[in-house]
């Protein structure tokens, strides 16, 4: 997973899928988020692989957006 600072949100995506779907999330949300994982109110259940490799978090559902050009 990677998150991309953008000025009025945070965007993340796929680190493994550069050219997949990302999620931008304003600011607030992408900080209450990181609190509540970080103090464990809630947690991230891990997803199955099909190829079998463990994964190390599961995730929301992604839509598609353009921040490409966001990305370093």
């Amino acid at each position: 997973m990677e998150a991309a600072d953008l000025p009025a949100a945070i965007a993340v995506r796929d680190s493994k899928d550069k050219q997949g779907p990302a999620l931008v999330f304003p600011r607030s949300s992408w900080s209450s988020f990181v609190t509540s994982v970080s103090t464990g109110d809630i947690t991230i259940a891990p997803t199955p692989d099909p190829t079998g490799a463990t994964a190390q978090h599961g995730g929301p559902p992604q839509t598609r957006d353009t921040v490409g050009e966001f990305w370093g």
